[in-house]
């Protein structure tokens, strides 16, 4: 074996991780379980923690957080290694970054879970660790040891799932659930077994394993695992127990074999064994700090010797500082802070010394980090344009405690993703300052650098376009620097000015790339204006418009205009417009023809000349003193047209007028003209227009300005709701009727009217008030209407007029109605106390005598009796008490009806019918009932007053006693013969 020794300087604690892939179908719901720590490292053999774990993707945008919300943050453990995740709906690859640390050294590193998504099933099988039987486990055996539990990874897959059966013919052992249990040969065996189970894609897998049980004699006695040091003082003694050390079972017997002079690392130390399973050991002086003590152990039965090295720490007599090593992964533009004292000082023997005078020094050549200590704390700030993967070493140094040194190596991470944007911005560039123009691109507003700020930062032009240079049709565009562009334009006379968009590409410290744009304004000469029309005139002026065209695209923009008559400047005033200038040309003389060109101006000077327009002053006739005002006309006004008298002064030159809103046209018939129009009833405005008897000089008609007046077209009235009526005795009244004037502003004028038959006229007077008139209408100008007769049904409605016409409401129909007492008259009634046979078997006491009550005359009586409710007959029913009242109702409507009186009896309460038995004769042993309705009654039969005979007899109830007995007698049935002829024989005596 060859040894290498390394200088401290070039001592790297950091954590080695590794990349961790794994492939799971499109939108599975199945957990993705990865655990990243069984593939990576510490060097210094201490835990590894997963202390973050963030999506390998922009921070802030969509796909962070749609990665962010796939982790299963509950199901997942740092403190267990275990990633959990769910593949998500997106199809590709996506990563992770996840960070751990050195419980050893504090020292950290990044690695990647790797998460491949596809819609095809995930190929994923179960991965097998052997188990091997130690001498500690071998014991275990014969009960069973679990090869399952921390042995299988299945990162899509569920554990639980997996059956687990031993492989081939394997005699002596069984399986339990996720044991394995047998009996150890002590030649040792290997038993292959397999896991069946059911991937998240539904397909069946198999995974193989082995249980490796070593020869009984090849089994190593070791320490136990995670043993502490014995801690021995400095020039001290101390004995040790050397099977309480060892990873064995506590039934295990251990030998240790005899040795004067066991091998030991320090020079001043010794180690010997004392007898009984004991070793002593001696520390001496001076450091190293730690030593091991080689001792030969063995089970008893075991040929051979297992070696262990017990470990011992030496306490010093004096404190003695050590200066660890450590690691720290720091991505581009980021910082951290390095506890010095908490994390790279260490105590020989755990003798804490005075920290106070820990004088920590730092020496950094390095190009990649920002290095800075402030007493003991180290900041170690990653610059932005440092490479990912670069480690650089910090010297660290103390001058107490004979001098300490030591390293501490910084790696630049994983940079995070993102990346810069150029600005979008505009730049002015002026012909006439020369052929080129130099434009600043970078450090501007709106540009984004993720590590401005950062020391490396900055970002620098790399492309123009995407060949280097972009080319409009007023300028070329090309890269001047790493921050500047640069933009010419062709030699000419007047180059004209425009506007150039240029996409340029930037990159980061990182060499990450983005774009920006510049909006690029070139200020020259203006294009000739595209025309000079007629546009409008007076009878001593023009107006012309000049319009732009392409010279509205002039950078700097056109300024005005200049108007010229045969080649020489003129007077005009001319203001700016949508499309150009309009310019008024004055003093002209109406119908005398001049020609015009124009120019465009700007700052730069002027374009070339327009064509030539030829253009004229011309009066357009005038028409004033409009009006419309809404008159009736009985034949044509209604609901919903008008009548309109408009009047409209014009002078000479008008030949007439044409109407715009019913497209006629009416003649001058002098100063003033005066006609009638019909148009729809409301708010309206009448338009006109007067006709010239002369041309324009422009295209079109010899129309005057437009004239409009408003007016309020009203049309015959209506009512919008016919409101509801109410009566009293000899009054009735309408509430609600909504008049509608219809748009009439004259005085409303209302008449309201009740009648029997028939429908009066409503109508307007002259003076356009509303009249009602007929044959027995009762006439009121407000709503309540007196004078009607009692108990009469009525029909009332109103009638309104606002000047164009009357309107009735829809008449509604009410019944004069007073409070009224109840009926008088008799109010008795009789029931026949001799009762009547309508069946052989019954006793029916009906009505004698029926109530006579007297009612007004326009009422009939009705009454009621429970079981019939409001009749117009008096009628009982025998099977309910009466409760009769009467009432009396109009005989035309007999919803209206009197206050009820009630009926009383002069006799038996109510109507009684009892029915006997339908029977020749009864038997005494079963004799049929009676009834008596109502229960007013009862029947006993009585088998003793008549020899022979069965008396049925109505015994009557309490207000019936005044009627007459009922009864029927019927004969007692005859026994039917015995058909033996005599009576029975004895029975014989007992024994005979």
């Amino acid at each position: 074996m060859r040894v290498g020794v390394l200088s401290g300087e070039l001592s790297d604690v950091a954590p080695v991780t590794y990349s961790d892939y794994v492939a799971a179908q499109l939108g599975s719901t199945s957990p993705v379980t990865v655990s990243p720590l069984r593939n990576d490292r510490d060097p210094k053999q201490g835990e590894l923690t997963i202390i973050d774990i963030v999506p390998n993707a922009p921070a802030g945008s969509a796909d962070y957080e749609r990665l962010a919300a796939l982790l299963d943050d509950a199901a997942s453990s740092f403190a267990d290694g275990t990633i959990v995740l769910r593949p998500g709906d997106v199809e590709g690859t996506h990563s992770y970054v996840y960070t751990v640390q050195s419980s050893a050294t504090f020292s950290t590193a990044e690695g990647l879970i790797v998460v491949g998504v596809s819609d095809t099933p995930a190929p994923d099988h179960p991965v097998v660790s052997d188990t091997v039987v130690t001498a500690q486990t071998r014991h275990e055996l014969a009960s069973g040891i679990d090869v399952v539990t921390g042995k299988v990874q299945w990162p899509t897959g569920d554990l639980d799932t997996l059956q687990l059966s031993l492989w081939g013919d394997t005699p002596g052992f069984t399986v339990d659930g996720r044991r394995i249990s047998g009996e150890a040969p002590a030649a040792g065996i290997i038993v292959p077994f397999t896991l069946t189970g059911t991937d998240a894609a539904g397909a069946a897998v198999t995974s193989y394993g082995f249980l490796r049980v070593p020869a009984f004699d090849d089994m190593r006695v070791q320490l136990r695992s995670g043993i502490d040091p014995v801690e021995v003082g400095e020039e001290k003694t101390v004995e040790v127990a050397v099977g309480e050390l060892l990873d064995l079972d506590a039934a295990d017997r251990v030998e240790v074999r005899a040795d004067d002079a066991l091998a030991v690392q320090r020079a001043n130390a010794s180690c010997a064994t004392t007898g009984g399973g004991h070793v002593s050991y001696t520390a001496g002086r001076e450091a190293p700090w730690s030593d091991t003590c080689s001792v030969s152990v063995r089970l008893a039965g075991q040929k051979r010797w297992s070696v262990v090295a017990v470990p011992f720490a030496i306490l010093p007599k004096d404190p003695q500082a050590i200066l660890n090593p450590i690691s720290r992964t720091v991505p581009p533009g980021e910082t951290q802070t390095i506890d010095l004292l908490g994390e790279t000082v260490g105590w020989e023997g755990g003798r804490v010394g005075d920290v106070s005078v820990l004088d920590f020094a730092s020496a950094y050549g390095g190009g990649s980090f920002l290095v800075t200590l402030a007493g003991d704390s180290l900041t170690v700030e990653a610059r932005a344009d440092a490479r990912p993967g670069t480690r650089e070493t910090v010297r660290l140094s103390v001058s107490s405690y004979g001098g300490l040194t030591s390293t501490i190596t910084l790696v630049v991470g994983i940079a995070a993703p993102d990346a810069p944007r150029g600005a979008t911005f505009g730049f002015t560039c002026d012909v006439s300052k020369g052929a080129t123009c130099l434009i600043p691109a970078v450090g501007r507003v709106g540009e984004y650098d993720p590590f401005a700020g950062k020391p490396g930062s900055g970002l620098t032009i790399v492309s123009v376009g995407t060949a280097g240079s972009v080319v409009c049709p007023v300028t070329t565009v090309t890269l001047a620097g790493p921050t500047q562009l640069a933009a010419s334009w062709p030699a000419g006379q007047k180059p004209v000015g425009g506007e150039c968009v240029v996409v340029f590409t930037v990159q980061d410290a990182q060499g990450r790339t983005g774009q920006g744009q510049l909006t690029l304004d070139v200020l020259g000469y203006p294009q000739t204006p595209a025309s000079i029309t007629t546009q409008s005139y007076t009878a001593s002026s023009v107006r012309v418009l000049v319009t732009l065209g392409n010279a509205a695209q002039a950078h700097p923009a056109v300024t005005g205009v200049t108007i010229l008559e045969n080649g020489a400047p003129i007077a005009a005033d001319c203001t700016r417009g949508a499309v150009g200038f309009g310019c008024v040309i004055a003093g002209l003389v109406n119908g005398e023809k001049h020609s015009y060109t124009a120019r465009a101006v700007n700052s730069v000077g002027e374009s070339l000349d327009t064509t030539a327009v030829t253009s004229w002053a011309y009066q357009p006739p005038v028409a004033s003193g409009l009006t419309a005002t809404p008159v009736f006309d009985a034949a044509t006004t209604s609901d919903v047209k008008g009548a309109v008298e408009v009047s409209v002064d014009s002078a000479a030159d008008t030949a007439g007028f044409r109407v715009l809103n019913t497209g006629q046209y009416v003649a001058r018939s002098g100063a003033t003209t005066v006609f009638d129009i019909q148009l729809d009833v409301g708010p309206r405005t009448v338009q006109l227009v007067p006709v010239s008897r002369f041309q324009p000089p422009t295209t079109g008609g010899s129309d005057g300005d437009q004239l409009s007046v408003g007016v309020q077209v009203a049309g015959r009235p209506r009512y919008d709701a016919p409101g509801a009526a109410t009566a009293s005795a000899e009054q009735a009244t309408l509430t609600g009727a909504a008049f509608n004037a219809n748009f009439s502003t004259k005085p409303a004028s209302q008449v309201w009217g009740a009648w029997l038959s028939g429908t009066p006229t409503c109508s307007m007077t002259p003076a356009g008030e509303a009249t009602l008139t007929g044959a027995g209408v009762v006439t009121s100008t407000s709503n309540v209407i007196d004078g009607l007769t009692q108990y009469k049904q009525y029909k009332v409605a109103v009638c309104g007029a606002a000047g164009f016409g009357a309107a009735l409401s829809s008449p509604q129909e009410v019944i004069t109605w007073g409070a009224t007492g109840a009926p008088g008259g008799t109010l008795t009634y009789t029931i026949a106390t001799t009762p009547t046979h309508p069946q052989a078997n019954v006793d029916f006491f009906g009505i004698a005598s029926a109530p006579s009550p007297t009612v007004g005359p326009a009422f009939t009586p009705s009454y009621f009796a429970n079981g019939f409710g409001w009749t117009s007959d008096f009628q009982l029913d025998e099977n309910l008490t009466p409760g009769a009242m009467v009432r009396g109702c109009l005989a035309f409507n007999s919803t209206y009806c009197t206050e009820t009186a009630p009926l009383t009896a002069t006799t038996a309460p109510n109507i009684v019918r009892v029915t006997f038995p339908v029977a020749e004769c009864v038997a005494l042993d079963a004799l049929p009932a009676a009834n008596v309705s109502n229960g007013v009654g009862t029947v006993t039969p009585d088998t003793v007053s008549v020899p022979g005979s069965v008396v049925y007899r109505v015994v009557w109830g309490a207000g019936y006693d005044m009627l007459s007995t009922s009864e029927r007698v019927y004969p007692v049935c005859t026994p039917e013969p015995d058909p033996g002829g005599g009576d029975p024989p004895p029975d014989p005596p007992p024994g005979g």
